[in-house]
């Protein structure tokens, strides 16, 4: 078979080639569009959000905050940033493969491409199997880690949420004592200004219980700008749109957040192995030493697997293809393996010591939290003795008025009193439930109780 011959046996028109490529990339684009406006209907067609929500407890809250809170999507995305390199990893343990064409121009080859006029070489080009491993034991845990980092964001979430609807509790226990108290300072008032009119009272009386009233008048206003404060924070942090309302069903939440966690019943060992912290510098020391086997294996050549057709400028070979395999290392790079393995290693070494500083911090927050709540224990138990001394003495007086032995403002005094006690006992509660709360959080009881997490993701 002659040259002329061979040219017009293998002719490919380049122009109809070229169509054809356009053609398949332009259904591929219209594939990929299609694709993701289906993709975004359906998250528009999840989007819908109900107006009103009624009765909301502490577990209802976390669901709509797991739902609507843009605090979790941040940490999700990254775990998909995560998965999506463990992705690649895992495809780098297959050879990535390369074409390259040649086409030599001239006049004698007129409007035919032959043979001799053009050239194919398909490669894998370098390719290192055991890094590829390693990388990709490595990089499994780094999206293991991503996904403990997301379960931590949501972990500090589901504390701030039971934080914030405990001062939401708290604040409406205080307005209603508030509003006792107003209630009383009034008829306190009433009473002075009728005795004035009857020459009982002097002005300076009257003046004195006015300023009485509108201090507590004005103690009510600020708890209620602390509620409101409270409240808007929580709206934020449940990720509420402008329309949307929910209603609180706060006791049932208070009695969800303290639930039945016991903190003499909580070890630290419970702690540790809870840890967000401590779990994921376990596994960061671990996908570390991944890294230093891979950093070894840098020694090893890069093999390459290669076919293709004789080169342009041999004009002796008669062959069609022939097969390459081949390996290449470096014969002298600067020692700058032997330094990435020191580097490493040094990395591995930092992650030892973070992991210990972050186990003594643990110790000393879990220790500081359990001896506050000793301390908030003792203040409530004052707080409730003397309450329920002043509602024996509000008693008395209730009794000495009404034998006519005791004045009206006596009474209304001793009142005022078991108002302020009963004020400071929802204080002191308030300080121990939020010490209570902070153990149950430290310890991992409020997580594990909220959200059950699937065995491959612990």
């Amino acid at each position: 078979m002659t040259r002329k011959e061979r040219n017009e046996r293998i002719s490919v028109h380049p122009i109809r080639t070229f169509l054809m490529l356009a053609m398949l990339g332009l259904l591929l684009l219209v594939a990929t569009v299609v694709q993701g406006e289906d993709q975004a209907q359906k998250s528009e067609a999840g989007a819908a959000i109900s107006e009103t929500v009624a009765g909301l407890d502490f577990k209802g809250c976390i669901q709509l905050a797991l739902e609507q809170s843009s605090r979790f999507r941040e940490s999700a995305l990254e775990i998909e940033k995560r998965q999506l390199d463990e992705s690649d990893s895992r495809w780098s343990m297959a050879p990535y493969f390369y074409l390259k064409t040649s086409y030599k121009l001239s006049e004698s080859s007129q409007d035919k491409i032959g043979f001799r006029d053009y050239s194919i070489s398909f490669s894998t080009g370098a390719y290192d199997p055991f890094k590829a491993y390693f990388n990709l034991k490595a990089q499994k845990l780094i999206t293991k880690i991503a996904i403990l980092r997301h379960q931590k964001i949501i972990s500090e979430g589901i504390y701030d949420l039971a934080r914030r609807l405990l001062e939401l509790d708290t604040y409406h226990q205080m307005a209603a004592s508030q509003e006792e108290l107003i209630k009383v300072a009034r008829q306190e008032l009433t009473f002075i200004e009728q005795r004035q009119m009857l020459g009982r009272a002097t002005s300076l009386d009257v003046q004195v219980a006015r300023q009485e009233l509108a201090l507590a008048r004005a103690e009510k206003k600020k708890i209620l700008s602390l509620m409101r404060d409270a409240r808007e924070a929580l709206d934020l942090l449940l990720g509420l749109v402008p329309k949307q309302k929910i209603i609180l069903n706060l006791p049932e939440a208070r009695r969800q957040v303290l639930g039945p966690f016991d903190p003499e019943n909580a070890s630290f060992e419970q702690v540790r192995s809870r840890s967000f912290d401590l779990r994921i510098h376990e596994l960061e020391k671990r996908a570390q030493e991944w890294k230093i086997t891979a950093a070894y294996t840098r020694y090893l050549p890069d093999l390459d697997l290669g076919v293709r057709t004789p080169d342009l400028s041999d004009t002796e070979e008669e062959r069609d293809y022939f097969i390459s395999i081949g390996a290449s290392f470096p014969i002298w790079e600067g020692l700058s393996k032997k330094r990435n393995i020191d580097r490493q290693k040094k990395i591995l070494k930092q992650r030892e010591i973070e992991s210990d500083l972050s186990e003594n911090r643990l110790s000393i927050r879990w220790r500081a939290a359990k001896r506050a709540l000793r301390n908030a224990e003792t203040t409530l138990e004052l707080a409730r003795t003397a309450e329920g001394l002043a509602r024996l003495r509000e008693r008395k007086s209730e009794i000495h008025y009404k034998a006519g032995s005791e004045s009206l403002p006596a009474l209304l005094r001793r009142r005022i009193e078991r108002i302020e006690a009963r004020k400071e006992l929802v204080s002191a509660k308030q300080d121990r439930d939020l010490l209570l709360l902070r153990l149950r959080h430290l310890s991992g009881d409020l997580f594990a109780a909220y959200v059950k997490v699937a065995s491959g993701e612990e």
